[in-house]
C-alpha cells in the first residue's frame, strides 16, 4: 500500500530492504537445510523453520512489490499451466518435481530459488536508490513547503473521501479533478469563514 502522500521516507525504504535482508538470510539457511533432501526426492519439512520462511517472504512480497517488479515463473511447454507469480510462490516452487530444473522452452535456464536471490538483488539495489532520491529530496527546504501545502490543501479530500467512503487515490482522471475542485472551494470556504472571524474583512 502507497503512503497517504505517494511518498516513502528513507526510514521506510530502510524498512524494506530489512524485510528484503531478513528474508534472504532465513532463505539461504533454509535451503542449505534442505536443498539436498528435496533434490534427492524427499520431502521438504514442514515445520518451524519453514513457517519462519513463509512469513519473512510475504513480508520481501510486499517489499519487491514497492520498487514495481514482479518475479514469476513460467511453466514449460510440455507441461501447460498457469505460472507462478510473487516470491511467496516461486520460493518454493523446487519443491515440487512439476516445477524443478531450468524450462528451456520458456527461456528460463534457472531454478527457481536462483530466481528468487536474483530477483532479492535487484530490489534492493532499487529501493537503495530510492532511499538516496528520498534523502535529497528531504534535504531540500522546498519540499517541505510543498510537503505542508499538500497536507493542508489536501485535507478538505480526505475528509470527503472518508465521508464518501472510497479511496481518492483510486480515481479516476475526471473524478480526482472533481474531487480536487470540491478541495479547493472548500478551502476557500474555510479560509473566508475564518478571515470574517477573526474581523479580517
Amino acid at each position: 500500500m502507497a503512503p497517504p502522500f505517494g511518498d516513502r521516507s528513507p526510514e521506510d525504504y530502510e524498512h524494506l530492504r530489512r524485510d528484503l535482508l531478513m528474508f534472504r538470510n532465513a532463505y539461504i539457511e533454509y535451503l542449505d537445510a534442505t536443498l539436498p533432501t528435496v533434490l534427492q526426492g524427499g520431502a521438504p519439512p514442514h515445520n518451524a523453520a519453514r513457517q519462519r520462511v513463509q512469513r519473512l517472504a510475504v513480508r520481501a512480497e510486499k517489499a519487491v512489490s514497492a520498487t514495481g517488479m514482479s518475479i514469476g515463473l513460467g511453466a514449460p511447454p510440455l507441461f501447460p499451466r498457469p505460472p507462478l507469480v510473487g516470491i511467496t510462490s516461486v520460493a518454493f516452487a523446487h519443491e515440487d518435481d512439476l516445477w524443478r530444473g531450468p524450462n528451456f522452452g520458456t527461456g528460463q535456464n534457472k531454478e527457481s530459488y536462483e530466481l528468487v536471490l536474483d530477483a532479492l538483488v535487484q530490489a534492493d539495489t532499487l529501493l537503495e536508490d530510492s532511499q538516496e532520491s528520498a534523502r535529497r529530496r528531504r534535504a531540500d527546504p522546498l519540499y517541505w513547503a510543498d510537503r505542508f501545502l499538500r497536507a493542508v490543501l489536501g485535507f478538505p479530500a480526505y475528509l470527503i473521501s472518508l465521508v464518501g467512503g472510497f479511496d481518492r487515490r483510486e480515481l479516476s482522471a475526471e473524478g480526482a479533478r472533481i474531487l480536487w475542485l470540491a478541495s479547493l472551494i472548500a478551502d476557500v470556504a474555510g479560509i473566508f469563514g475564518f478571515g470574517r472571524l477573526v474581523g479580517w474583512w
